[in-house]
């Protein structure tokens, strides 16, 4: 609750401050993300460059696979077979 002698232009500063705070952060982890893309080398690494970016900052398992479901590329652990046929 806020009280009625707090103006408004008070309120819209203070929640301006706090999403520019929040969007300078997501900033600084796409720079980052961006950064790690391009030192992995000159080709760019390939997938298992994004794959591991996945897995390492945002805990998400994936996998390229062929139009058959073989395993192409992929992060951390591999993808059971009959999973990949599946897919």
């Amino acid at each position: 609750a806020v009280h009625e002698t707090v103006a408004f232009a008070t309120i819209t500063e203070h929640v301006v401050r706090q999403v520019s705070g929040e969007r300078a952060g997501d900033l600084a982890a796409v720079v980052d993300r961006h950064r790690r893309l391009m030192t992995s080398g000159p080709a760019g690494g390939g997938p298992e460059v994004v794959l591991d970016l996945l897995t390492s900052d945002l805990d998400l398992r994936a996998w390229v696979l062929s139009p058959t479901g073989r395993q192409i590329a992929g992060a951390g652990a591999p993808l059971p077979g009959a999973l990949g046929a599946a897919l």
